[in-house]
């Protein structure tokens, strides 16, 4: 819904804003494409992993609260 579409458009922006900055400190010689790159490829990883905890902890809630209604 709402949080979703805010949350994708957060992640994006501030995706854009890192490329951004890159690609000014790029033109400024003081990094290569190679560590924008890599810095970026890393950032997804992490992110990605962060992603797959918030769902994990989300189920085990959703599990906590059925519980509660069996019991």
């Amino acid at each position: 819904g709402v949080f979703t579409f805010f949350t994708s458009f957060a992640l994006n922006a501030c995706i854009g804003g890192i490329i951004y900055y890159a690609a000014v400190l790029h033109n400024e010689g003081k990094i290569s494409i190679g560590d924008i790159t890599a810095f970026l490829l890393y950032m997804l990883q992490l992110i990605a992993n962060f992603v797959i905890l918030a769902l994990v902890l989300g189920n085990i809630f959703k599990m906590f609260g059925a519980a509660e209604k069996i019991i």
